[in-house]
């Protein structure tokens, strides 16, 4: 009998420790917001961990070199849908169509692993973005370097979930029409160790179970 107590212990224990770690690492996602600031910005701009390019198209009528633009804040007063960051290209200063044509390119080198969540605004009817990923050692002046291009009509508030990414860069485009880029958030994903504690402590507590109701 006192065997059976140290392993309901044992199992219990287990179990504690592994559901305690995946509770932190599932905690909530932090947001990285691109409201703020407003106005005429750099070419490059950080948000905490990342890094904001502008860029333009140039060349061949394909659109795939790349060349350095200004980032714009926009943030138009009482409509939180136009509020974002874009370029300041036109008289919208948001990011236009076609894909290649105007893009903002993230450095996520600090957010591999990590479970993200994409934000735009000014998604209006009939409005599309898309996002495309590299892992050039560069940043890449070029788009031809990113794939695995996702096309979607994500609207504000609403996020657009990109799943764990274990790319350097991310590309944002206006796959039709114009749109902002809102926010990225990001997620701590639990470690492969973590998942195996709790398995294995639901393990030994049905084990102790099966012994305890054979007693």
């Amino acid at each position: 009998m006192e065997s059976l107590d140290v392993k309901k212990f044992l199992a219990t224990t287990m179990l504690v420790a592994g559901l305690a770690v995946l509770t932190i690492g599932s905690a909530n996602a932090t947001v990285i917001s691109f409201a703020t600031p407003s106005g005429t910005l750099g070419t490059s701009q950080a948000y905490g961990p990342i890094t904001a390019y502008g860029f333009t198209g140039v060349g061949p009528a394909d659109h795939h070199a790349l060349t350095a633009a200004y980032l714009y804040g926009k943030n138009t007063r009482g409509n939180p849908g136009e509020t974002g960051l874009g370029l300041k290209k036109g008289d919208d200063h948001e990011i236009n169509d076609p894909a290649g044509a105007e893009a903002i390119i993230l450095d996520i080198s600090q957010l591999m692993g990590k479970k993200l969540e994409i934000g735009f605004g000014s998604v209006q009817y009939n409005e599309s973005w898309r996002v495309g990923f590299s892992n050039s050692a560069m940043l890449p002046s070029n788009e031809s370097a990113f794939s695995g291009f996702i096309i979607g009509t994500t609207d504000y508030p609403n996020l657009y979930n990109l799943g764990v990414r274990n790319s350097r860069y991310l590309i944002v485009e206006a796959y039709h029409e114009n749109v902002l880029l809102r926010s990225l958030s990001y997620t701590d994903v639990p470690e492969p160790a973590s998942m195996a504690l709790l398995g294995a402590g639901l393990v030994g507590l049905g084990y102790a179970r099966r012994q305890a109701s054979r007693a």
